[in-house]
């Protein structure tokens, strides 16, 4: 009998030491490649910048995220890593890789400094690496804003935040505005860099831009099916910082001339392909194209150095000659400021109106 007991004790003990095996060397190939473990429980979220400790079975992960301060205040750089371990890890056993980000940090302070490059185009080069989403302002503050993430973000921003104002620009169709000028219930994005602290709501603490979406309205007594509306008839703006319009003198059934206006720090690069979609019964539907009307020349249009770029539009191949009624025309681009699990999380639209008479 005892026999029998030791060795259903040493088959367990066996199993979970595979499962253990296993369960690591997938986390270890995670962490290494900067994602979150999958055999682990977040065991704590420290307020420092959004450090986080994740155990295992017989191993820890700790995501660790830190504001470095700097000799000669490089932008507010942020010391970022993951590092697996064992469980006596320590929470502060990170000094090696500290230590070569600090270096890191001041070899790029010299950089500037050698090259007389001033401290905005350091933070020109670190919103490159920014994330953008989109929400709706709930609440203003004196230095913060509340906002709720909007369901077309990845599942990590559809949630409430708390934004800091303290160094945002703040746009509204590519133009600087104040922030008195922000009101409840407008659809912006929100361009940030560096870590979010795990709060309730969760707080960006650094903020590069907020822009108000042309569809944007003042919604401070709205209802939840107001939202939903507001968020529908949003859907083809969600490019931050670009417009589009019709020029002047082109417009025809057979096609127009667009003018897109991009006032990003490092602009997009815009396709030939467009969508239309026509007013019915004051609803939007999608127009369906000819047959073989959907493929598009493989061309990538660059902005000039305003951030504008013109292009002609035939629609006759794809949809024929427009009949007298109102339109809209659709383009899109694929925000690349970050990586997507899905490739269609990354495109974003924009869009403009015309209507033929």
């Amino acid at each position: 009998m005892k026999k029998k007991i030791l060795k259903f004790l040493l088959t367990i003990v066996l199993l979970i030491l595979v499962l253990s095996t296993i369960f690591f060397i997938i986390d270890y190939s995670r962490v290494t490649q900067d994602k979150d473990p999958l055999f682990c429980i977040k065991q704590t979220a420290v307020l420092d910048g959004g450090t986080q400790i994740f155990i295992g079975l017989g191993y820890k992960v700790i995501s660790y995220n830190s504001m470095i301060s700097l000799e000669g205040d490089p932008g507010n750089l942020f010391y970022t890593n993951k590092k697996i371990g064992p469980l006596f890890m320590s929470y502060d056993d990170f000094e090696v890789e500290k230590s070569k980000y600090e270096q890191f940090g001041n070899d790029i302070i010299s950089y500037y400094k050698e090259n007389a490059i001033d401290k905005d185009e350091l933070k020109k080069e670190a919103i490159l690496e920014s994330t953008t989403f989109y929400a709706e302002i709930t609440q203003i503050n004196d230095k913060t804003i509340l906002v709720d993430g909007l369901n077309i973000n990845d599942i990590n921003h559809k949630y409430d935040f708390s934004v800091s104002l303290t160094d945002a620009k703040i746009y509204h169709n590519g133009t600087e505005i104040k922030k008195d000028d922000l009101k409840v219930g407008n659809i912006v994005s929100i361009t940030y860099g560096g870590a979010v602290q795990e709060t309730a709501p969760a707080r960006i603490l650094q903020t590069y831009s907020i822009s108000i979406l042309d569809n944007s309205e003042n919604t401070s007594n709205n209802n939840s099916s107001t939202k939903q509306i507001q968020t529908s008839n949003d859907k083809y703006n969600t490019a931050p910082n670009v417009t589009m319009e019709i020029k002047g003198g082109t417009l025809t059934p057979f096609g127009a001339t667009v003018v897109i206006k991009d006032k990003n720090e490092k602009p997009f690069t815009y396709g030939a392909s467009f969508k239309l979609q026509r007013k019915v019964n004051n609803a939007w539907k999608e127009m369906q194209y000819l047959e073989n009307g959907g493929s598009f020349v493989s061309i990538g249009y660059l902005t000039d150095e305003n951030g504008v770029r013109e292009i002609e539009t035939d629609w006759t191949n794809h949809y024929g000659k427009l009949e007298p009624g109102e339109y809209k025309i659709i383009k899109e681009v694929y925000d690349n400021s970050q990586e997507y699990e899905n490739y269609e999380d990354g495109i974003r639209y924009f869009s403009t109106e015309f209507v033929i008479e």
